[in-house]
């Protein structure tokens, strides 16, 4: 996840000036994304789906409340079908796929019609398929155009490798948050 953020982070700072609620959105809304392609193992970690639901209940708060907009009720009913689309696929199938990227920031474009979180949410999301890619298990990346698996053999996820980039992101995060943030309020 915190590659997510930090990769969501930086794509909204190039889309305009990052007050403390945009901020807040784009973290909410790069957190969602960068978990959401393991909805396919929600069953194995009921924790995980909860968690992805209070990160869209969330950023629906800091959208709607904080920052005045407006969203459609009816894509939470097409978010909840692409949820159950994705938890019964394989892990590291379909959900792990551009096109599962396209569909579910098309949906949460449909849902909060906002260019600038979308597009930090579609950037947290590919950051989910690109770390994956480092490790030895395949994923789908071009389903269901071709199903074979891509894998680039380097780390595992528990491995030390995998855990110095959490740190170093997590770093990064704050330190990119001080930056964004900083110049605005503290400057």
């Amino acid at each position: 996840m915190p590659a997510g953020v930090l990769c969501g982070l930086a794509v909204l700072s190039q889309t305009g000036p990052v007050t403390i609620v945009d901020w807040g959105c784009g973290c909410m809304a790069a957190m969602l994304a960068s978990t959401l392609p393991d909805c396919d193992i929600y069953e194995e970690r009921l924790e995980t789906a909860v968690l992805d639901v209070v990160k869209l209940s969330a950023f629906s708060f800091l959208y709607l409340f904080m920052k005045g907009g407006k969203f459609n009720p009816v894509m939470i009913l097409v978010f909840a079908g692409l949820l159950w689309w994705g938890i019964s696929a394989p892990h590291r199938g379909r959900t792990h796929s551009f096109v599962a990227m396209i569909l579910y920031s098309a949906c949460f474009y449909a849902f909060i019609p906002n260019r600038r979180y979308t597009l930090c949410f579609a950037a947290a999301y590919l950051s989910h398929l690109a770390l994956d890619l480092l490790n030895k298990k395949g994923e789908k990346l071009l389903w269901p155009f071709n199903r074979k698996g891509y894998a680039l053999y380097i780390c595992r996820a528990d491995s030390m490798l995998g855990s110095a980039i959490g740190v170093i992101c997590t770093i990064g995060i704050v330190l990119f948050s001080v930056f964004l943030l900083g110049d605005h309020y503290l400057f």
